[in-house]
């Protein structure tokens, strides 16, 4: 609507330019390209009235009416024609990109030493979809019984895929603990770099930790002392040993992972898809934009042409 409205617009000013000067009516007949005095019987090359070159000026035959309507017309059918083609084009050339999506993906967990209150696993990732995939985004947890007799039970994750190439670019565990001192619930994250495999979190004072080079399982017992757990437990230190294999699979792009040591309470991911880069929409309108004002352009020289002889 709005470039039709411009179009329109550039329509009414195409013919105001075709016919500006022209201040009496000819009826058809040849006049002045500058005044519109009658040019008829003229002997000279020069007007009788403006003293204007009609070599210069032209002689104008008197179309200047038909013309505005003309020019009018042939911009809003140009403008018309041009938005038609850009709708019917813009989805023929998206699905020439490979889909684009990102993920986030957490799982609340509860440990079975009871040494904490729930936790939860999050993953941020992206995904370049093939476009004859079907199965796309993230799975959910599937939770099978241990069948050793222990009791227990293990939890088995799945990350799902559409087939693509998956780049992860945030993995982070957050337990919940609640200070002494306070009633109300805190949460710490320790996040886990997934090109360097460097850890940083905070301790309850809010002052800065972090692993030296790649993290082990001593970083996430540190960060779980950091925020009042008991660390001597063995419970204890076989979940921070679990956690830490488990993040430094999903950081190396691991799919599918175990836990034995924390039951699983469900799982939640959002996902969002980009059927084409970010740059495209500004860098299509742009392109049209340019194809219409040149098109308009030419609809108005060509005019100036038909007036001008």
């Amino acid at each position: 609507m709005i470039a039709l409205a411009f179009g329109t617009g550039f329509g009414l000013l195409t013919g105001s330019r075709l016919s500006s000067g022209n201040s009496k009516p000819t009826h058809g007949l040849p006049a002045c390209g500058r005044c519109g005095y009658p040019a008829r019987g003229i002997s000279g090359l020069n007007c009788p009235e403006c003293g204007a070159d009609l070599r210069e000026v032209g002689i104008s035959l008197g179309r200047s009416h038909q013309l505005v309507g003309a020019g009018c017309i042939v911009s809003i059918v140009f403008t018309i024609a041009l938005v038609i083609v850009a709708s019917i084009l813009n989805p023929m050339i998206v699905n020439l990109f490979p889909d684009y999506e990102t993920q986030s993906f957490s799982i609340r967990l509860s440990p079975n030493s009871q040494a904490f209150g729930e936790a939860f696993l999050h993953v941020d990732a992206s995904e370049l979809i093939p476009s004859n995939s079907i199965n796309t985004g993230l799975g959910g947890t599937s939770t099978t019984w241990n069948q050793s007799g222990t009791g227990g039970r293990t939890t088995t994750v799945s990350l799902g895929t559409g087939g693509g190439q998956r780049t992860v670019n945030r993995v982070a565990f957050s337990a919940r603990y609640n200070p002494r001192s306070k009633h109300a619930w805190k949460e710490i994250f320790f996040e886990v770099n997934p090109q360097s495999l460097e850890a940083a979190w905070t301790d309850q004072s809010g002052n800065p930790r972090s692993s030296n080079g790649v993290f082990s399982d001593q970083d996430m017992l540190a960060y779980m002392a950091d925020i009042g757990i008991d660390t001597s437990k063995p419970d204890v230190q076989a979940e921070a040993n679990e956690l830490q294999g488990v993040m430094t699979g999903l950081a190396q792009g691991m799919s599918q992972f175990t836990f034995t040591n924390f039951d699983s309470q469900g799982s939640a991911f959002t996902s969002h898809y980009l059927e084409a880069p970010e740059w495209f929409d500004p860098v299509y309108f742009f392109t049209w934009l340019v194809l219409w004002v040149v098109g308009l352009v030419f609809i108005s020289r060509r005019g100036r042409k038909k007036v001008v002889t």
